[in-house]
């Protein structure tokens, strides 16, 4: 990570988010392909990448409803007034998983 986000967030937690479907480890983590930009979609990547797959979890910047919720920055982020950050619509362990299907 950056020095600049270093100097911002180095108290707070930062972890790696593998990517482990129905608890079994596959190797990449969620991340970015790139430095964070705006609407920029999470992909997997090689976790060796921590530039663009640690996030910090950043409780300090809203006391008010952690430790239930809580920003999930980006180590990549490059703006300090509205970090990137993470999004995530309700409760993903209650999501359906879809399956596709290839036809050989």
């Amino acid at each position: 990570m950056s020095a600049a986000v270093n100097q911002h967030y180095g108290s707070e937690t930062a972890a790696q988010i593998e990517y482990a479907p129905f608890g079994k480890p596959t190797g990449p983590c969620a991340g970015l392909a790139t430095t964070a930009y705006q609407d920029e979609g999470l992909t997997l990547q090689p976790c060796s990448t921590p530039g663009t797959t640690v996030w910090i979890i950043d409780t300090a910047d809203s006391p008010a409803t952690a430790p239930a919720r809580f920003p999930i920055v980006s180590g990549s982020t490059t703006d300090f007034t509205h970090p990137f950050a993470m999004t995530i619509h309700g409760n993903p362990a209650h999501k359906r998983f879809r399956r596709s299907r290839s036809s050989v």
